[in-house]
């Protein structure tokens, strides 16, 4: 099953804000707190968001976590792997929260899929998010 993106508030304790508990897969929020992260931090803006997008505060989507629930993925971060930042981040296109991610989304465990003009695939390993 498909996920439409769709822009909340971000979460946190202030008035106006998303509660934690009430996030989906699906919902996708501005995030220039991340700017703050040091050199490294696998939350930091990569590379490729300050040459392409550094005209809009980073952005977090909540995607689907195989077993169900969610996990918080920085679309503008770098890749990462066993704790190890690497490369320069993913090709982000077009205005949220109808953007396109290339190459494949893997959070190893949780979720291997696409995020395309706004939807988040389905796992394309077949595995079942909830």
């Amino acid at each position: 099953m498909p996920w439409t993106i769709r822009m909340v508030p971000a979460p946190g304790p202030d008035p106006g804000d998303t509660p934690w508990k009430d996030l989906r897969p699906g919902d996708m929020w501005f995030a220039p707190y991340l700017l703050e992260h040091p050199e490294g931090h696998p939350f930091r803006p990569a590379l490729k968001y300050f040459q392409r997008n550094s005209g809009r505060p980073p952005l977090v989507v909540a995607l689907p976590c195989v077993g169900g629930g969610r996990v918080d993925w920085c679309v503008d971060g770098p890749c990462w792997k066993d704790g190890k930042v690497y490369g320069d981040g993913w090709d982000v296109s077009g205005e949220p929260p109808l953007i396109t991610v290339a190459p494949s989304i893997n959070i190893i465990g949780a979720y291997h899929g696409f995020i395309q003009n706004g939807v988040i695939t389905d796992d394309c390993e077949g595995r079942r998010a909830g």
